[in-house]
């Protein structure tokens, strides 16, 4: 009874409080300016990305813990509004599921201009919430925790945009983490 006890805990209570990665996405490396529809991500089929943005080199992602340094989604500040979607992400197996992401931004003025959304039928979205600091110096990367409720399912949807805000994004290090669920579900 000891042995069970023990490979019990040494099992499932380092689980009990820390979430588990279960989505990455460092977008890569480009040696040019690429469009989404021709970029290969690291994360394939079912998984796929659309969007009028671009994947760049230029400004990597530095300065947060895990940042990966080499290429970014550029969203633009210009008509039309700048939009990465990433569809077919499994969080099925999940509860408490939390975003964090890279962000920099263009200039100091900024704040919380991304449009950060998640969907579980491709139509009707939920806007995340994040506070993201203006002023003198803040025109950097960070890593930024988005707010909100983010589903369980099988095919969720995770849509970026930057309304036309005149002033640049980039986003890096897309991570999802949630608890797993230890239930069967058949």
């Amino acid at each position: 009874m000891k042995k069970f006890y023990l490979l019990f805990l040494g099992t499932f209570v380092p689980h009990m409080n820390a979430q588990d990665v279960f989505f990455a996405e460092n977008f890569g490396t480009v040696s040019t300016t690429t469009p989404i529809a021709s970029h290969a991500f690291q994360n394939g089929s079912p998984v796929f990305y659309t969007g009028n943005a671009d994947i760049r080199n230029s400004t990597p992602s530095v300065g947060y813990s895990g940042a990966s340094g080499n290429a970014c989604v550029f969203l633009g500040g210009t008509e039309p509004a700048k939009e990465l979607l990433i569809e077919g992400i499994d969080t099925s197996d999940f509860t408490d599921i939390t975003l964090s992401v890279g962000q920099w931004k263009g200039v100091d003025a900024a704040s919380n201009q991304l449009l950060i959304q998640v969907s579980a039928d491709g139509e009707n979205f939920t806007p995340l919430t994040y506070i993201r600091p203006s002023g003198s110096d803040t025109s950097v990367w960070v890593l930024i925790n988005p707010t909100g409720s983010i589903p369980s399912v099988e095919t969720l949807r995770i849509k970026i945009t930057n309304p036309v805000s005149n002033y640049g994004y980039r986003i890096d290090d897309l991570k999802l983490s949630g608890n797993f669920l230890s239930v069967n579900k058949n």
